[in-house]
């Protein structure tokens, strides 16, 4: 019978706590930027985390976490929801090198296989060029105008 009586009432004769303004965008583990004020030349792998939430509250998204020391921490996170949102589904960058192209990692004393192939070759090719010059190979490709008034 409750039940039938709720149903009956319209919206503005329900009574009751008001709907929440807010919405949990998600949870996080975060630092208390108090405790790391009060001595910050400690590392941040020391400061303790907590937990807390991502909240979208007024058109904002707010980050709030609970210190047992400073109570209720709330930052503000981001200004919009939506670009928030957007920045979201990209990933950020690694510390590791992920190579772009396969065997373009690094593979000896910081250099990538086609720098060491490089290395190897360049100096290779020009011996063999500076070889070839002092036997002849290149003297008519040397004097193109007297070939060409030798022919005429």
């Amino acid at each position: 019978m409750l039940a039938s009586l709720r149903f009956e009432q319209g919206p503005q004769e329900m009574s009751g706590m008001p709907l929440r303004g807010d919405r949990i965008h998600r949870y996080v583990n975060a630092f208390c930027p108090v405790c790391h004020e009060e001595r910050p030349d400690r590392p941040l792998a020391e400061v303790q985390r907590l937990s807390g939430w991502l909240v979208e509250r007024e058109g904002r998204i707010w980050l709030e976490r609970g210190c047992a020391t400073h109570g209720l921490v709330r930052t503000l996170y981001d200004e919009s929801p939506d670009i928030l949102r957007y920045l979201e589904q990209w990933t950020a960058p690694t510390k590791r090198h992920e190579p772009d192209v396969r065997g373009n990692d690094v593979a000896w004393a910081g250099l990538t296989r086609p720098q060491l192939f490089l290395l190897v070759t360049v100096p290779l090719v020009l011996a063999r060029i500076v070889w070839q010059a002092r036997r002849g190979a290149y003297r008519d490709a040397m004097r193109p105008r007297e070939l060409e008034e030798a022919h005429r």
